[in-house]
């Protein structure tokens, strides 16, 4: 069965569940675009080595 009573902040439990549950999936998210940015300036640092050699052949 549901809780519907508040908590101070007004929120119910399953509120208070849901929220908690997208504050984890947006750490996650935040987490994995952080590596993705890593990783496109990893690329570009290669990119612009690999062109540089190419430039020198």
């Amino acid at each position: 069965m549901t809780d519907y009573r508040n908590n101070r902040n007004g929120l119910s439990r399953s509120e208070e569940m849901l929220d908690s549950e997208n504050q984890r999936r947006v750490d996650g998210l935040s987490d994995k675009v952080s590596r993705l940015k890593s990783l496109a300036f990893d690329i570009e640092t290669e990119s612009k080595d690999s062109n540089r050699y190419l430039d020198d052949m």
